[in-house]
């Protein structure tokens, strides 16, 4: 199978080489060399991968799509949910395989949370709560990560993959939500030296209503001064379950002895549930079957983090 990986960061150093271990034909080109973009899509590719900076996802994806290839694309889905509806009703019109970046949906660690949460281990879901603090950003250099006209922030970059796994967890839609952002440092350093100020955020607290009644709390930051291991509870009207740093899990009932899971393994990992993620899109591409997480998906997401950006101020 032939992959055209349009990114040199995140795409050209994690994904391609995940394509090349599954033994797929794998072309890399800078997003920003539209020429080079344009005639490697045209190249009779089977699939082009975007991973370029969430405001040029629009351009590359719509384009990709125009030569009939299946695509993709990376959260967050384009930098406004007007960018999400563009490429996500170009692919629905072209009746072509798409897929959103999602992977963490793949980690073992939540898998096994929406299995249980699927079987009615903890009843119905009321309430959940997500909490992760990491440095990842307190001495990244400024680019467009930092640039919130860009489609950079925190909320991009991670609450996207917490806004979607919200979303497929409770299978339902966010009917209000509302938060609060900061910014830690207002000027950082480019990769010349020049000071540029930042305008988007490196943390963020916000609050989801959904319409099946499930409420959901996220508090995450990148620029605390150290790393603290992420934590989920998930509050049903039967049970608990608690999730520490994605390996150890506890289920809680009333009355009974609290079950623990410890979850291990690659495909519990970052790069392990990329992995994962990836096959199940060749296997897609080469079937011509759909498979979620989708640009249906990226279009979900993307309007719930309008909405919080609007509500930040």
């Amino acid at each position: 199978m032939k992959v055209v990986v349009i990114g040199t960061g995140f795409g050209e150093t994690v994904v391609a080489p995940g394509y090349q271990n599954l033994g797929c034909e794998v072309t890399v080109v800078s997003p920003r060399d539209g020429e080079a973009v344009r005639k490697a899509c045209r190249a009779g590719v089977d699939l082009v991968s975007v991973h370029s900076p969430p405001f040029m996802h629009r351009e590359h994806v719509l384009f990709a799509l125009e030569q009939g290839c299946a695509v993709l694309c990376d959260k967050p889905f384009g930098v406004s949910t007007g960018d999400a509806r563009d490429m996500y009703d170009a692919a629905r019109e072209k009746g072509t395989p798409n897929f959103l970046n999602f992977e963490f949906r793949c980690r073992s660690s939540n898998l096994k949370v929406k299995e249980l949460v699927d079987s009615g281990a903890i009843g119905r879901l009321q309430h959940g709560s997500w909490q992760s603090f990491t440095p990842l950003l307190r001495d990244r250099p400024y680019g467009w990560l930092f640039d919130a006209s860009l489609g950079g922030g925190w909320l991009g970059a991670y609450g996207s993959h917490l806004v979607d796994t919200i979303l497929w967890l409770s299978n339902s839609r966010v009917i209000q939500c509302g938060g609060v952002s900061s910014i830690s440092q207002s000027q950082r350093k480019d990769r010349d030296g020049q000071l540029q100020t930042c305008t988007a955020e490196d943390a963020i607290s916000f609050q989801l209503t959904l319409e099946n009644g499930f409420t959901a709390t996220v508090d995450i930051s990148a620029a605390a001064p150290v790393y603290l291991a992420p934590v989920m509870i998930l509050i049903g009207s039967e049970g608990v379950i608690e999730l520490y740093n994605d390996e150890t899990l506890v289920l809680k009932k009333p009355n009974q002895e609290a079950e623990t899971l410890t979850i291990s393994g690659e495909q519990n990992q970052f790069m392990g549930a990329q992995a994962v993620w990836l096959a199940k899109v060749k296997d897609a591409v080469q079937n011509g079957e759909s498979l979620r997480p989708s640009f249906a998906d990226g279009l979900a997401t993307a309007r719930v983090l309008e909405q919080l950006r609007q509500s930040f101020g």
